[in-house]
């Protein structure tokens, strides 16, 4: 039994002659009267009973045309369905997204994401500490609609209208110039930098909290070298023999200059979550692209 047969019942039924029914199928006379056969062949009853070309339904054909009648319905209305998701599909995702994960995490996933919807535009907006944008500023975009998503580490537990997953981890890092002492460790304690200038973000961002209370956490000083707008500005100071850095990992660290160290005390790992608004969860993409993301990082 498939789904030609079933139309080709119901059209019969309705018309109750064959030769009208082929004309509205598209199909000749005989090959809907093989067709029909073969279903109460398959079904064991007969569905009609014959007077030449005309037909009329028989109890069994009455009973078995309701339930027929009711699930191309239903399958008509699931075709609808999915042609709307198809339409809804083709739609922009906008996505904030913390700095540090440019270079590597995003671009990995919007490549990913796009090779089975390729419909999908994305609309990103990366926050740094050169537009001002921090974490405060991406959660209050996520609540007023400026985002469908954001990817950030620090995030509204109180919030009832925002849910946030956890869907890595990022550790920061030691940069330091690769002509000095510290270069020529594996890794490094901070209080192997003892003496040493850290440049620093300039801005109070979260970013900047962080990395202070990595120093806190072991009782470590440490003495401000310089404080600067962005990462590119803190590199290139260090590049300069200036000072070292501790940022939030990522593939745009590893430049020629300098040498990028692993901090083994402390040991501090930040969380990465996504955030979406519960309310514009019902946005088909964003909860396909969210699903996505889960099963692509096995969240």
């Amino acid at each position: 039994m498939n789904y030609s047969q079933l139309q080709y019942f119901l059209t019969l039924s309705e018309t109750l002659h064959f030769t009208h029914a082929a004309q509205l199928l598209y199909i000749s006379q005989p090959s809907l009267s093989v067709a029909i056969s073969n279903l109460e062949e398959e079904l064991g009853v007969p569905l009609f009973e014959r007077s030449g070309r005309h037909v009329v339904l028989t109890e069994y054909g009455k009973v078995f045309g309701a339930y027929v009648s009711k699930s191309m319905h239903e399958l008509q209305q699931g075709i609808q369905h999915l042609n709307i998701m198809k339409e809804k599909m083709s739609e922009t995702l906008r996505i904030g997204f913390l700095y540090s994960l440019s270079s590597q995490f995003i671009p990995e996933i919007v490549a990913g994401y796009k090779k089975g919807a390729p419909k999908i535009h994305f609309d990103l907006f990366e926050s740094d500490t050169a537009t001002a944008e921090c974490t405060i500023e991406l959660l209050d975009g996520l609540k007023h609609g400026r985002f469908d998503l954001v990817f950030i580490n620090r995030i509204l537990r109180d919030d009832k209208d925002l849910k946030f997953i956890k869907v890595f981890e990022q550790n920061y890092v030691a940069v330091v110039c690769e002509t000095s002492l510290l270069s020529q460790n594996q890794s490094i304690d901070l209080n192997d930098t003892i003496g040493i200038p850290l440049i620093q973000y300039k801005r109070k961002f979260g970013t900047k909290a962080e990395i202070n209370s990595l120093f806190e956490s072991i009782g470590c000083p440490f003495e401000v070298g310089a404080e600067l707008e962005d990462e590119s500005s803190i590199i290139n100071y260090v590049k300069r023999d200036l000072g070292f850095a501790i940022l939030p990992y990522s593939e745009n660290l590893e430049q020629p200059g300098v040498t990028v160290l692993e901090i083994h005390n402390p040991q501090f790992v930040r969380s990465i979550y996504v955030g979406y608004n519960k309310i514009k969860h019902e946005n088909v993409t964003v909860k396909h692209f969210i699903d996505w993301i889960c099963n692509h990082l096995s969240v």
